[in-house]
């Protein structure tokens, strides 16, 4: 026989549906993060491993890649999520507003029972999904196709606040310099320097390269200044 579910029974069913998925959130940014530093370590590997220059801009993409989706799961680990611990009873705050309130509300009648034929079991309704708030999603860089200047090109046209190690963040491009006609936008960040990223770089090192021709300049625009 299809007994009718109590309204206390109603409850637990629900508590229990909405905690089994908390904990499947949980087990999948855990294991989001073991992959993410994973494969952290191995483009560290390789770039310690190879010297060639050739590797160096895929290495920086492949590192880019690496720290977005690190800061993705930064923010999804940010959304107000209550535990996923089976054992902890859930917020009652969270339960649909048929579910809340006092135990009298049993008495209610149903529209549509007649006595004696027995309930059928009302749907649970599950809880709505939280909204994210797209305003604390982080703005992810672009990382630009690599520049080349070559042997005719004199002045790059590049004005920059800050020497390396600092973050090189471009100030201006000149009017009519080989920069501006590069494409390159005021707040563009220097990312590497024939093939060699610049936060590496002493002061000399990176007046020394910038000296070379054919220049090798690889930017990135967007994202957290």
């Amino acid at each position: 026989m299809d007994w009718p579910l109590s309204r206390e029974e109603k409850k637990q069913r629900l508590l229990t549906l909405y905690s089994q998925d908390v904990q499947a959130a949980d087990d999948l940014l855990q294991a989001g993060d073991k992959r993410i530093e994973a494969l952290r370590k191995e483009l560290e590997a390789m770039q310690s491993s190879s010297g060639a220059q050739l590797w160096q801009t895929e290495v920086l993409r492949l590192r880019s890649a690496v720290e977005s989706a690190a800061a993705m799961l930064k923010v999804m680990e940010a959304v107000p999520v209550k535990s996923g611990n089976l054992h902890q009873p859930a917020d009652r705050s969270v339960l649909p507003a048929r579910l809340q309130g006092d135990d009298d509300d049993d008495n209610v009648k149903e529209s549509g029972h007649h006595r004696g034929s027995p309930r059928r079991r009302s749907s649970l309704a599950e809880p709505e999904p939280e909204e994210v708030d797209e305003d604390i999603l982080p703005s992810l860089p672009e990382i630009l196709p690599e520049l080349c200047a070559g042997a005719d090109v004199d002045k790059l046209g590049l004005v920059f606040k800050k020497l390396p190690p600092d973050t090189m963040r471009v100030v201006r491009a000149n009017d009519g310099s080989w920069a501006q006609k590069q494409g390159v936008h005021p707040s563009d960040k220097l990312v590497a320097v024939m093939g060699r990223r610049v936060e590496l770089l002493s002061g000399p090192e990176f007046m020394e390269l910038m000296k070379a021709r054919p220049l090798r300049l690889l930017f990135e625009r967007g994202g957290d200044a």
